[in-house]
């Protein structure tokens, strides 16, 4: 399969290209209190601006030849101009090639971006579910995790999610499952939430309380109703807003 990337706007380029540049940030410092927020901002940027790495119709971006050629190189800088060419969309390559290099990559930043392009494509939720559960680095789990919003009705989609939200170590992969989990309003999800809602952490607290605000069941309302009152004062006003 081979897919085309029309041309785009300039101020649709900007802003995708804004977007890009927080998300590639977001892997290396999203750390602290101030985590949920930012993802969600994130994640919800990339919902209402279409990116570079898709089309107008949500195809995936994909390159020729010398992108390829790219891809393949042992040189890590040649792997990322690969990428900026997927980017800007200037050739054409087939989905397989694209899901081969990601299965070779080890650069994290550099799978991050694939799987950007991946997401938009057809069957990704395997793939994103696959990076999900089995890469080594959390900020390509992260990344898997807030992909996967998009397609957070599948019944798969939010299995994987919810385990991942239970049982990943990173508290960023857990806190992007809940972000993403806020698409799903299903008793699975709200029981993966409300779990959430009570753990330790704060930052994974107030990221429930986002999500849970979203879901219109007894339990996410009773959920909210228990976090208006949680030791942490972020968490607190995340569920009265």
């Amino acid at each position: 399969m081979t897919l085309f990337f029309p041309d785009r706007t300039r101020n649709n380029s900007v802003i995708s290209h804004l977007y890009n540049k927080i998300l590639n940030s977001s892997v290396k410092l999203i750390r602290g209190s101030a985590l949920p927020f930012l993802a969600s901002v994130i994640f919800w940027i990339g919902f209402v601006f279409p990116s570079p790495l898709n089309s107008a119709d949500g195809s995936p971006v994909l390159s020729g030849p010398r992108t390829v050629e790219l891809m393949r190189s042992r040189k890590p800088g040649d792997r990322h101009e690969a990428l900026e060419r997927m980017r800007r969309g200037k050739d054409r390559v087939k989905t397989e090639e694209l899901n081969s290099a990601f299965s070779r990559e080890t650069d994290p930043v550099l799978k991050t971006g694939m799987l950007r392009i991946m997401a938009a494509s057809s069957g990704a939720e395997r793939d994103l579910i696959s990076a999900l559960k089995n890469d080594p680095s959390f900020t390509v789990r992260q990344s898997a995790a807030q992909e996967l919003g998009r397609y957070a009705r599948s019944p798969a989609v939010v299995a994987a999610l919810s385990e991942a939200l239970r049982k990943d170590n990173a508290l960023e992969v857990r806190t992007a499952c809940a972000l993403s989990l806020a698409f799903s309003d299903t008793p699975e999800a709200d029981d993966a939430l409300d779990l959430a809602s009570k753990d330790r952490a704060p930052d994974l607290r107030r990221q429930a309380a986002f999500s849970l605000k979203r879901h219109k069941s007894a339990k996410a309302a009773a959920a909210l109703k228990r976090l208006a009152r949680d030791p942490d004062a972020s968490v607190r006003s995340m569920a009265k807003k």
